[in-house]
């Protein structure tokens, strides 16, 4: 078994609140995050449980001083290292169907059946993933961001706010929402970098997400929106798409949006 997953490895006999406690430690150990893995004693995969399989158990009315055992998923998605090697991707084709439906993680096990890697759903289909810019990271843009990240997408975090940067780029979210930090801190550097609105942005897709507050005679703000949406011009490429995600009034994309994007 690989050293960096030994932190992830349970045993069967573990119950659900350690090994909650073990998927929670995990990105702060640079290790996937919601997954650990079941085996026995000699490593050798048994099954896996995700903080999802943890959240359906808990609403089944089971109890997290059960055994991991009870709750764990028995068929993972495994691909085999020679399979993984195959550097025609010709194994690809007996799992179009399955890979449908995986939604992260997939693991590489060796002829003993031990987990040699972990990957994502997009490290392994290698096709073209769309690059995504994410203007404003309050806290629709921030918890956005992450999520896409999360799901394979190569994400970049784009504020105005060079303080709010900084401390992101060391894993410390600036607003509190539960997994947010321990997400951050996995993939930061990796699906997701943060920079600031003084340097350039190259993605396919842009996505708006800055406050329009309303003044004191009840009508929006629209400067920081305007002012992103500049940004946005001035990085814009054929065939980008631009999707609004700010709270806007009705005519706004008509009036303001368009208008500065063809200029």
């Amino acid at each position: 078994m690989i050293n960096k997953y030994n932190s992830i490895l349970v045993s069967p006999n573990t119950k659900i609140k350690d090994v909650l406690e073990k998927i929670n430690q995990a990105p702060h150990n640079h290790l996937p995050s919601g997954i650990a893995l079941i085996v026995n004693d000699s490593n050798s995969l048994l099954g896996i449980v995700t903080d999802g399989d943890i959240r359906r158990a808990l609403l089944d009315n089971h109890n997290l001083d059960e055994l991991v055992d009870v709750i764990m998923n028995k068929s993972p998605f495994t691909i085999t290292e020679l399979e993984y090697a195959d550097k025609n991707n010709n194994y690809l084709s007996n799992y179009d169907d399955k890979l449908k439906t995986i939604t992260q993680n997939i693991l590489i096990i060796n002829d003993r059946n031990q987990v040699v890697d972990i990957l994502d759903k997009s490290q392994i289909i290698q096709k073209s993933i769309p690059s995504i810019s994410v203007i404003g990271l309050g806290y629709v843009g921030l918890t956005l961001a992450v999520s896409l990240a999360d799901v394979g997408f190569k994400v970049t975090g784009i504020d105005s706010n060079e303080e709010i940067v900084n401390k992101l780029n060391q894993g410390i979210p600036h607003i509190h929402e539960i997994g947010l930090e321990s997400l951050l801190k996995f993939h930061i550097g990796k699906n997701l970098t943060v920079q600031s609105t003084s340097s350039q942005s190259d993605s396919d897709v842009y996505i708006l997400c800055v406050q329009t507050p309303i003044d004191e005679n009840n009508e929006p703000i629209l400067e920081h929106l305007n002012g992103a949406t500049q940004y946005v011009a001035d990085n814009l490429s054929k065939n980008n798409l631009v999707i609004i995600r700010s709270t806007v009034p009705i005519g706004t994309t008509r009036t303001n949006i368009i208008p500065l994007l063809e200029e």
